[in-house]
Formats: C-alpha cells, sequence, structure tokens
C-alpha cells in the first residue's frame, strides 16, 4: 500500500475493535439461547446492518484506494509536465534573450553601415572575416564614392571651383566607374564628355550614328588621336552649304558654343589635358576654320546678337576676320544682306528710333577711315542696299506711322496715318512676292497685323536666323495700340457728320487694300459704294408706310436703320450726338417730326377752311346786318382773338414751312411755286441746323432733303383749296392767298410787327 493509500485507510483503523466485541457477544447469546433470545434476534440484526455497513465501508475504502492509487499516478505525470514545462520556459528565455542579442548586434551593423563603418560585435560567429574584408572595400569604396559625389555637386552648383577627383580607391565597382567619369590627368572624363556629343549631333548626326552603332567604338573614337573622319566633315559642310537636308537653324553656332564649353569644363588647355580634348580641338578648329562654316556661324550670331547692344563695334565684327580666299562672292554677299536685315528688324521693333532708317544706321556702321580695303567694300554694300522710295524704305515708314500713332478720341483717319499707308500700298503691286527680301517680307507682315489693331513686335534676337513668321511675333492680351482704338471707335460709329463719313471711306478703302472685308466690323460699310451700311438704309424712312408706323411704334427708326435694342438704348440715353448713327436716327426721327407737323397743318387748314364756311352759313342763317356781319368780323380779327391766336400760332406759326409760305403770300400777291418752294427750303435748312440733323448729312443730301420737303408743304397748301392757283391746275404757274379773314389776319400781324 502506498503512502496516499495508507493516509486515506487511516480513519478505519479502529473500527476492528468494536467488532470483536459484537463476535463476543453473539458467541454468548448462542450459549444462552433460551434466555435470551429476543435480545440476539435485535442483535442479529444490527450485526446484519453491521456486516452490511462494513460490506459498504469496504467497498469504499477499496475504491478510494483506487481512486488514490489513480491520483498517485496523476500526480506523477503532473510532476513530469511540470519540470518539462520549467525547462522549454529556460530554453525559451534563453532563446528570447539570443533574439535580442542578435537583433542589437544587427541594429548595431546597420547602423555602422551607415556610418561607413563594419561594426561585427556579436556576429563574428555569423560572419566570415573574408566577407567582412569585402564588406569593409565595398563601404571605402561607397564613402570615396558619396565624397566625390559631393565634390561634383559642389563644382556642378558653383560653390567651389575645384574639379571633383577620386580619392585612393579600394577597387570596387562602383569607384572603377567614377575614376572614368572623373578622370584627370590623362584619362577621359565621362561627366563632360556629352557636351562633344551634343555637338555632334547639331552638325554631323550620321557620323555620330555610325560610331554609336558597335559598343565601345564611340568611347575609342574620342580616346583615339587620329585626324577627323573626312564623314564628318563632309557632312558638317553640306549642312553649312544647305545641302543637307533636317540640319537644325542655329547649329554651327551651338556646336561651336558647346565644344567652347567643353574645353573650359575639362581644363583641355591646361598642363594635364584629358584624351577627349584632342578631339573637342579638331571639332572647334573645323567649325572655326572652315570657310562655309564660318560663314553661317557668324549669320548665327548676328541673328543671335541682341538689338538693345547694338554699336558700330558690334557690326564691325560680323563683316570681318572672314577667310581668305575659301568663301565665293555670293556667300559674302549672303552674309551683308543678313547683317542688313537684322539691322532693318532693329530698327523696326525699335518704335522711338526715329522715322528715318538712314539716319538710324548711320549711328550703327562704323567709321570707314577704321576699315580695310575688304571690309569696306562689304560696307558700301551694305549701305546700297538701302535705297530711299524702295518698297522697303515705304513699308517701314508706314510701319513707323502705325507705331506712334497718336491716342484717338473718335473715328478719325489722321493725314500722316493714310499718306503712308497709300504710300506703302502704291509699291506693293510692283513686288514679287516670291523674291522679296527678307526684311520686306517681315516689314510687310509687321504692317499688316499692326493696320488690324494687332500687338505685333520683333523680339530683341534670335538663337537661329529666323522665319518672317517667327521674326513677327503676335502677343494676344496685351493692352490694345492706339490702332486698335482707332478700330474700336470706327465700329462702335464714334464721330459726327461727314468727317466721321470721309474717315471711314478712307480707313475702309485702306482696309480693303489690305485684303480686309469693308462690309465688316470695324468698317460696316456698303462694299459697292464704301458709305457706311446705315446712311444706305435711311432711304427707307421716306416710305410712308414706315412713317405711319412710327406714330406707333417709337423704335421704328431704329428698325429702319437696322440697329439692335441695346444700341436703340444707347441712343435714346445719349443726348450729344456725338456717335454717327444715333445722329442718323435722330435725322430720321426730326424728319419724320417734320412730316408729321406738315400733315396736322394740312388737316387744320382745312378744318380752319371748315370752320369759317360754317360760321358764314351760320351768319346768312341769323339774317344780321352788314354792319352786325363787319362788327364780328373785326372782333374774329382784333388782337388777342380765339380766330387770331389760332391762324397765328397753328396755320401761319412763324418758324414753321407752312407758316413761312402763308405770310410771304398775305404780304405780296401771286407768287410763282418755285419761291415758295425756297422760301420753305430755307426754313427746313434751319430746322436741320437747329436741331443738328445737318451734321449727319452732307451738304449735298441735306439740301436734297430740305427741297423735297418743302415741295411737300408747297404741294399740300395747294391741295388744300387753301391758295388759290393760277394756271393748270396740275402744274400751277403761281400761287394767291385770296382775301379773307387768314389774309387779313396775317397781314395785320405784319404791319404790327413791322414787318
Amino acid at each position: 500500500m502506498t503512502a496516499r493509500g495508507r493516509e486515506r485507510a487511516r480513519p478505519f483503523r479502529w473500527l476492528w475493535i468494536p467488532m470483536l466485541v459484537v463476535c463476543a457477544l453473539v458467541g454468548e447469546a448462542r450459549a444462552e439461547p433460551s434466555a435470551q433470545t429476543s435480545a440476539c434476534v435485535h442483535v442479529e440484526e444490527e450485526l446484519a446492518a453491521a456486516r452490511l455497513e462494513l460490506e459498504r465501508v469496504t467497498t469504499a475504502l477499496r475504491t478510494a484506494e483506487t481512486r488514490a492509487a489513480a491520483a498517485d499516478a496523476l500526480r506523477v505525470e503532473i510532476e513530469r509536465a511540470t519540470r518539462a514545462l520549467e525547462e522549454r520556459e529556460a530554453a525559451a528565455r534563453s532563446c528570447e534573450a539570443a533574439r535580442n542579442d542578435l537583433c542589437t548586434a544587427a541594429r548595431r551593423f546597420a547602423e555602422g553601415i551607415a556610418a561607413g563603418q563594419v561594426e561585427t560585435t556579436g556576429l563574428r560567429e555569423c560572419l566570415d572575416p573574408a566577407d567582412r574584408q569585402a564588406l569593409v572595400a565595398r563601404l571605402s569604396g561607397w564613402s570615396n564614392a558619396s565624397s566625390t559625389l559631393g565634390d561634383f555637386v559642389a563644382y556642378a552648383t558653383g560653390e567651389s571651383d575645384r574639379i571633383p577627383s577620386l580619392g585612393p580607391s579600394s577597387g570596387s565597382m562602383l569607384e572603377r566607374r567614377l575614376a572614368r567619369l572623373f578622370a584627370t590627368g590623362n584619362g577621359t572624363p565621362l561627366v563632360f564628355r556629352r557636351l562633344l556629343v551634343e555637338a555632334m549631333e547639331q552638325v554631323a548626326p550620321r557620323a555620330l550614328a555610325t560610331l554609336k552603332a558597335k559598343p565601345g567604338q564611340l568611347d575609342r573614337w574620342f580616346s583615339s588621336d587620329a585626324p577627323l573622319d573626312d564623314a564628318i566633315v563632309q557632312e558638317a559642310h553640306e549642312g553649312a552649304a544647305g545641302k543637307s537636308d533636317g540640319f537644325p537653324r542655329g547649329a554651327l553656332a551651338k556646336a561651336l558654343g558647346l565644344v567652347d564649353a567643353y574645353r573650359i569644363v575639362a581644363r583641355c588647355d591646361g598642363p594635364s589635358p584629358a584624351r577627349a580634348c584632342h578631339r573637342a580641338r579638331q571639332l572647334a578648329q573645323m567649325l572655326e576654320s572652315s570657310g562655309p562654316l564660318v560663314l553661317r556661324r557668324r549669320m548665327q550670331d548676328v541673328w543671335a546678337t541682341e538689338c538693345s547692344s547694338l554699336t558700330d563695334t558690334v557690326v564691325h565684327g560680323w563683316l570681318t576676320d572672314l577667310p581668305k580666299g575659301e568663301l565665293p562672292e555670293a556667300q559674302v554677299e549672303a552674309l551683308v544682306q543678313t547683317v542688313h536685315a537684322k539691322l532693318v528688324t532693329c530698327f523696326l521693333r525699335d518704335s522711338a528710333a526715329g522715322s528715318s532708317f538712314s539716319a538710324w544706321v548711320a549711328t550703327k556702321l562704323p567709321a570707314p577711315k577704321d576699315l580695310t580695303a575688304s571690309t569696306l567694300a562689304r560696307f558700301v554694300e551694305l549701305e546700297r542696299l538701302w535705297q530711299p522710295g524702295s518698297p522697303t524704305d515705304r513699308c517701314v515708314r508706314a510701319v513707323r506711322t502705325l507705331q506712334t500713332l497718336p491716342a484717338p478720341s473718335e473715328c478719325s483717319a489722321p493725314s500722316a496715318l493714310v499718306a503712308s499707308v497709300e504710300d506703302w500700298l502704291a509699291a506693293v503691286p510692283a513686288v514679287d512676292r516670291s523674291k522679296a527680301s527678307f526684311e520686306l517680307g517681315v516689314c510687310d507682315r509687321l504692317a499688316r497685323a499692326l493696320f488690324r489693331g494687332e500687338n505685333a513686335s520683333i523680339p530683341d534676337h534670335f538663337p537661329a536666323p529666323p522665319t518672317i513668321e517667327d521674326a513677327v511675333r503676335l502677343t494676344p492680351g496685351a493692352p490694345p495700340s492706339n490702332m486698335q482704338q482707332l478700330r474700336a471707335f470706327c465700329r462702335d460709329r464714334v464721330g459726327q457728320g461727314e468727317a466721321f463719313v470721309t474717315a471711314l471711306r478712307t480707313l475702309g478703302r485702306l482696309g480693303k487694300a489690305l485684303g480686309e472685308s469693308p462690309a465688316l466690323p470695324p468698317w460696316n460699310l456698303d462694299a459697292t459704294t464704301l458709305l457706311p451700311i446705315e446712311l444706305g438704309r435711311i432711304g427707307r424712312s421716306e416710305d410712308v408706310s414706315v412713317w405711319l408706323r412710327s406714330l406707333l411704334d417709337e423704335d421704328a427708326a431704329c428698325s429702319v436703320l437696322e440697329l439692335g435694342s441695346e444700341r436703340c438704348r444707347v441712343c435714346r440715353e445719349r443726348s450729344d450726338e456725338s456717335l454717327y448713327d444715333c445722329g442718323l436716327l435722330q435725322g430720321v426721327r426730326t424728319s419724320w417730326a417734320t412730316r408729321t407737323r406738315s400733315s396736322v397743318l394740312s388737316l387744320s387748314l382745312l378744318a380752319g377752311f371748315g370752320g369759317l364756311l360754317v360760321w358764314g352759313v351760320r351768319l346768312r342763317r341769323a339774317e344780321i346786318g352788314v354792319e352786325g356781319v363787319r362788327a364780328a368780323l373785326e372782333r374774329a380779327e382784333s388782337e388777342g382773338s380765339p380766330l387770331r391766336v389760332w391762324v397765328e400760332s397753328e396755320i401761319a406759326e412763324p418758324t414753321s414751312p407752312g407758316g413761312a409760305v402763308l405770310r410771304t403770300l398775305a404780304a405780296g400777291g401771286v407768287e410763282r411755286p418755285h419761291e415758295l418752294r425756297r422760301i420753305a427750303a430755307r426754313v427746313f435748312r434751319d430746322q436741320f441746323a437747329a436741331t443738328g440733323v445737318a451734321r449727319t448729312l452732307s451738304p449735298g443730301e441735306a439740301d436734297r432733303r430740305a427741297e423735297e420737303a418743302a415741295g411737300v408743304v408747297v404741294r399740300t397748301l395747294g391741295e388744300s383749296g387753301l391758295l388759290r392757283a393760277h394756271g393748270d391746275p396740275t402744274e400751277p404757274e403761281g400761287y394767291e392767298l385770296p382775301d379773307g379773314i387768314i389774309r387779313r389776319i396775317l397781314r395785320s400781324s405784319a404791319s404790327s410787327s413791322g414787318v
């Protein structure tokens, strides 16, 4: 029995004592059956119960012993598992510590790598000494390369003038590449070689492509001391002579600039030039000494010079130091022509340079005493190219007039502008555009753009010989020029009377000669007569139906002139009549008002004549005496009577054409129709002048309209029956105002006023 079993059985070890007592009592009881029968039965029952309890306890004991044995086995297993767990926890703690140590060592290793050092503490067992040595060499190479690149950044940004060079090398691949990139002494520094590659790309791209075709061939070519390839020289010459398609503009000047830049940054003139400096000298010599190349580059230099820095010294340098005996005369003439074109474009660019190119260019040319014989001949040719009175001279003067046009206040045609543009246009038909010079083409394009009101200018310099389109630049969104403002005034019809019509027709005619349509804004002229389109529409106002419609529609005049609602509103708000179309609008309305007044006058005359007849009839019916009639007539003719006031202020109003005619007839006898029309026309002209209509019409048009209106008035008075016609009723030879109350009132009125 195990210790744990003995421990569990300890409560039952005294149970045997009562059991023995029970057994003894049972024996004695059996010995005395008869005496204690009833007592034994009771004891036996207890004993049986005790036995059962004993059996139950025994069974429980055995069960407990079995469970105790299982618990002992389980405890042993738990103890074993506990020991295994403790061992594993210890191993885990050891592994965690090792991992932490490894991470610390790896972190130190990484920090050392970042700092350019190899820190292997804690990693020695993991790192082979040979690998450590290779890593140290690699880090040394990186540090060396980083230092070199830092020097190059300082050199490239201008912070330092020391050419970058690689320090002592550890032999890494990075150092070997940087050593070639920044080679010094007899090496070939690749960092600047791109300048030479770009130079060859400009003048000999085909030869460069051939060198690039094989790997390493271009590098060997730059390092070679052999003469310059014939293919490169020939290709450059063909491009300079214009025989090669796709030769970039300004290629020669760019190429020489790139070569010169390489020679400077690579220190080719120093004590230890790089091997590629030999090729750089060869390319520079080819570009500087070859006649066609020098000439082409000189032309590019001419265009690249800023106009603002133009002096006699600069111009002198353009035509000197040319290769002797290598340039055909035609090429030299081309250079002189380029210089002339540059001077003309610079003059056109400067609007403050005056109106005379001859006077301006004299300040830009060197004195003859400072020139050699050959150079003097070139300058003589340069001066010969400019001919006063030539198409170019006329065009230049027109441009200067357009550039210096005073700020306008209305649509006008300044005489200087008209004269200079007409003089230029007179020379245009004689010019063959296909053979016109470059400077004439530039001037023509600039003049046309300025006349259109565009903001056109010429740049200060060009990186390469420009085209005509390149030379004249348009600047959208710039402040409006004076010519643009003038065109806007013409479009908006700012102006009055015949002066506006004349100016608009003149400018429209110039615009038509320059390719503009006169029927379109800003001119809006009739394409045939070149008169303002509003003036052509004004004849519609003579239509009786249109006049009658105006009695109901206040905007009928705007419809006749085809003015929009906004323009009609502007004309209603403007009372100064400074707008031409608004003046015409006011003229139409005044004409209609005059016609309306004449019609009302005629109706009033008819009504008055009828009233007199009715009044006479009433007098007869009243059968009053002669004295009564005479008294009534005298009262009607007296000063201040309603009839007299009506006749004087309505029928024969002094300032109206009809009133002037009636008063003339009242003062005289028979008057011929043409004399009456003359009197009425004079009054109409006075009204035109007083209302401002005359300012919107030409003198001839105003007279025509006044005479036409006068004829209508005389004819209306004759047909109303108020006048007595003499001769043919259809074509009277004269008119007379019959002797009656109207004549007596008018004659009396003339006498009282001293007329």
